[in-house]
């Protein structure tokens, strides 16, 4: 099958961790045989002063990538510029099909911009069309960010309506992106985003024991959004009583600077550790050697980092934050039904006296069977040739 991944951000030098699962399901879908090639349209913000309409095309490691920008001339009309860009990836596209030919399926990865530029070429081209929302800022409108504008939220109930498939990554968002843009209630399925074999082949270490040595663990990008204060003052309150207990926080962020004041303050500075950046390798090492892994998102579509630790036979305490509704359960961790201190302090107490209960084989078997590569791949793989075979009708 000839698939067009069109993902709205992906990787970079600048920013490794962009984008690495659409990459990553991307080379997944290749090694079960398929004909895989990216792209990657990007619509420029207005205030780039030199407009900037290219294509460059990469050869990423065998995954052939091609990055479009465009830059707008009226950022004050939305839908004009959407239509203009979208125009403008589809002049591209004609010399695509001539070289490669018209894909099977296009799958792109939220609404802004892949979305709305896949749309376009699927309607033109009468090619089956996959969409697959993760972005978090349609029902976080704190964040600068936030996706409110009415146009914007007209344009995205378009594009969910009329792809062949429209996939969310949880059920909890399904609902609340149901919600907001007024849609009927069968328009998202639920697909969740698959964890690396990587972190499935971990070698699983023998810790010392939990009274020498007791390691929560968080690793994320550090902004308001991730809330690790909350995770900062939980432990706070419970180190007293856990001798052993340190808090390893991995990630950078605009937040970052001040929470290391903070922790410092708080004289907590030889218990409390940030380790800044760390590449996959660094993260994967950190796996092995905490005990918990800890997560205190305000809201999140999923929560990748969850499986991830959960393949390294780690047992989880997550905030009830949407996405990890659909990942913690009794069995493999603590589901913290608020966002008070008092009651993360007391799932992470509560971790450390049943910490033995929970078997990191089991553990790894539960991301294996929910949320492996060749688990989401064969369901994602099973929609294409549906919507495929729908579309030769």
């Amino acid at each position: 099958m000839h698939i067009l991944v069109v993902p709205s951000w992906y990787k970079s030098p600048q920013t490794p961790v962009y984008g690495s699962f659409f990459e990553e399901q991307a080379r997944a879908l290749q090694l079960l045989g398929h004909e895989v090639r990216v792209l990657y349209p990007v619509l420029l913000p207005f205030k780039f002063t030199k407009k900037t309409n290219s294509v460059t095309q990469i050869n990423d490691d065998g995954l052939l990538t091609f990055n479009i920008y465009w830059s707008p001339y009226q950022p004050r009309i939305r839908k004009l510029s959407y239509y203009l860009f979208s125009k403008f990836v589809a002049e591209w596209f004609e010399g695509y099909i001539k070289q490669f030919g018209k894909p099977d399926v296009i799958h792109a990865h939220c609404v802004f911009y892949a979305g709305i530029a896949a749309q376009y070429l699927a309607q033109k081209y009468n090619i089956p069309l996959v969409v697959s929302e993760h972005n978090t800022d349609f029902i976080t409108e704190k964040n600068g960010n936030a996706i409110v504008h009415k146009t914007e939220l007209r344009t995205a109930k378009k594009v969910l309506e009329n792809a062949q498939k429209s996939l969310v990554v949880s059920s909890r968002f399904a609902a609340d992106l149901t919600q907001k843009l007024k849609l009927e209630p069968h328009v998202l399925g639920v697909m969740p985003n698959m964890v690396k074999d990587d972190f499935l082949n971990i070698p699983i270490l023998d810790l010392p024991p939990k009274t020498e040595s007791f390691t929560f663990l968080s690793i994320s990008f550090i902004y308001w959004r991730k809330n690790i204060q909350l995770l900062i003052d939980a432990f706070a309150k419970i180190h007293s009583q856990i001798p052993s207990a340190k808090l390893v926080i991995g990630g950078e962020g605009e937040d970052l600077a001040s929470l290391k004041d903070y922790v410092a303050q708080l004289g907590l500075s030889h218990k409390i550790a940030f380790l800044g950046y760390l590449d996959r390798a660094q993260v994967v090492v950190q796996m092995q050697q905490c005990q918990v892994y800890a997560f205190t998102s305000f809201y999140e579509s999923f929560g990748v980092v969850l499986i991830e630790a959960l393949a390294a036979g780690k047992p989880l305490i997550s905030t009830n934050s949407a996405g990890p509704q659909d990942i913690v359960t009794p069995q493999n961790g603590i589901l913290v039904p608020d966002f008070e201190v008092e009651t993360f302090a007391n799932a992470m107490l509560e971790m450390y006296q049943n910490y033995d209960k929970y078997d990191p084989v089991a553990l790894r078997n539960d991301a294996k069977n929910r949320f492996s590569a060749n688990t989401i791949m064969l369901k994602t793989l099973d929609i294409y040739t549906e919507i495929v075979k729908n579309n030769t009708k």
